[in-house]
């Protein structure tokens, strides 16, 4: 039985932009381009990793983590999550959250993403959600023992490359969302194990902005 390290972000957009990046990655070993996106998000998150070391933080006690309504404020990029499951392999789902903070009983992991070219989103992408909700399960899995919370849920930020905040998401992680959330653990583990066939999202305008692009075999007709 194999052990299959998987990065959330790997399995969100394999899950919510295209299959075939599974296959890319994990079948063939495709090592994607980088983009100015990505760039321009790893210096955003710098920024404001630079700037979250520059608040001034008391000694959080056990006590005070297990009491939920105790407001946290976590250092960025501090908490790092997993969910482990065995299905034909297993398969560990590993992450580092943005930010995490407790308000009134509430968990909220918060994602900050990096909008380019004024193109702001108007709802929140499939791939986010799923990358949200498994920041979620994997925070369940590793924290809920030690860090109390009565209800838990994420908020997406999407900023400027100037880190100016554009668009806002918030939602709720809870049971329907989990079910979704599994159901697509299984789709991904059944098409690293190949039991399941990828399917194809057939738009030529996802693969031409995909970073597998240069080295794809599977691009949509008319890309």
């Amino acid at each position: 039985m194999e052990h299959v390290k998987v990065n959330i972000s790997d399995f969100a957009s394999a899950i919510g932009y295209c299959q075939f990046t599974l296959v890319n990655k994990y079948h063939l070993g495709l090592k994607p381009a980088e983009t100015m996106r990505m760039v321009a998000g790893r210096r955003l998150h710098q920024a404001l990793e630079e700037e979250d070391q520059l608040v001034e933080r008391e000694e959080v006690t056990a006590e005070q983590l297990l009491d939920p309504n105790f407001d946290l404020d976590l250092v960025r990029e501090s908490m790092k999550v997993a969910v482990v499951r065995e299905n034909g392999n297993v398969f560990e789902y590993v992450g580092r959250t943005d930010h995490v903070l407790r308000r009134a009983g509430r968990l909220i992991i918060v994602d900050d993403k990096t909008v380019t070219g004024n193109r702001v989103p108007s709802q929140l992408y499939l791939d986010r959600l799923v990358q949200l909700a498994a920041y979620c399960e994997g925070f369940v899995h590793t924290y809920s023992a030690a860090i109390a919370f009565n209800a838990i849920g994420f908020t997406v930020v999407h900023r400027s490359p100037a880190n100016e905040i554009l668009k806002q998401f918030n939602g709720v992680y809870d049971d329907t969302l989990r079910a979704f959330l599994q159901q697509n653990f299984q789709l991904f583990e059944g098409v690293y194990n190949k039991a399941v066939t990828p399917s194809h999202h057939n738009n030529p305008n996802k693969c031409r902005a995909c970073r597998y692009l240069p080295v794809c075999s599977f691009k949509a007709p008319g890309t």
